[in-house]
């Protein structure tokens, strides 16, 4: 009897012990929800009046620029000036920018506006490299050149690896005093729109030497006996063939 009752107790007291670790697990779950919306709202409250701030700096500064009937702009007090925020800054630059895009629409209408290059063409000049100046003259000169990728072969391309890509002659037939720079000098006349790598390729018979270069070998050989070449080509874009002739002095142009 003794014994039950003891075994009794223990189970009692096993019972509270799980109710109270269930209330205090509750308890932690209901707080840290309660910390949770909390934050929420407070971070909500700080994005809204951090919008109402800036919308209130544009309003103001949109005012301050706008003249009264008498056509006067508002003065300022120079003791109470702040320094002039990011939100005002922004404000002055869309100006800027709308004037001078609305500039451009105007002398877009005036007919004695003269047949001006492109003012990109002066941007792009300074951000060449006389190789690539070479290769850009070879290319407007010569045409389309001859690429090729060579890749790992795998059934329908699935898992192929890139083992050489838009391997070509380019920098030795331009001339190119720094031959190894070529890729280089192609990826930056592609990052500004001059060249494209194309997927159509040239005249078969072009690729009979450029698939026996130390290059393009040295790739086949990684790639393994299945190595698979995909014939491509690297030409001038409609930009860069109006770049070349607006730029260079090429064979024919009449210059």
């Amino acid at each position: 009897m003794e014994e039950n009752h003891h075994s009794h107790e223990l189970g009692d007291q096993f019972e509270e012990r799980l109710v109270r670790g269930v209330l205090e697990a509750a308890t932690a779950t209901t707080v840290a929800s309660l910390r949770l919306t909390a934050w929420a709202a407070s971070a909500t409250a700080e994005r809204s009046r951090r919008l109402m701030e800036a919308t209130a700096a544009v309003a103001a500064a949109e005012a301050a620029r706008r003249p009264d009937r008498g056509g006067h702009r508002p003065r300022t007090d120079s003791n109470s000036a702040k320094p002039e925020s990011e939100v005002e800054q922004a404000v002055d630059s869309l100006a800027q920018l709308r004037r001078r895009g609305d500039d451009l629409l105007h002398r877009s209408a005036d007919v004695q506006h003269g047949d001006a290059p492109h003012p990109a063409y002066a941007l792009i000049l300074d951000q060449l490299a006389p190789d690539e100046a070479r290769v850009l003259r070879m290319l407007a000169t010569s045409g389309p050149q001859p690429c090729v990728d060579v890749r790992t072969g795998h059934p329908f391309g699935v898992g192929s690896r890139m083992a050489g890509e838009a391997l070509s002659m380019v920098g030795e037939l331009a001339g190119c005093h720094y031959e190894d720079r070529t890729r280089a000098y192609l990826n930056n006349l592609n990052r500004l729109g001059l060249v494209d790598y194309s997927e159509e390729p040239v005249e078969p018979s072009r690729y009979q030497l450029l698939e026996v270069q130390p290059e393009v070998l040295e790739a086949m050989n990684d790639a393994g006996r299945a190595a698979r070449v995909v014939r491509r080509s690297i030409r001038l874009s409609s930009f860069g063939d109006d770049f070349c002739r607006a730029c260079f002095s090429l064979p024919g142009d009449g210059r």
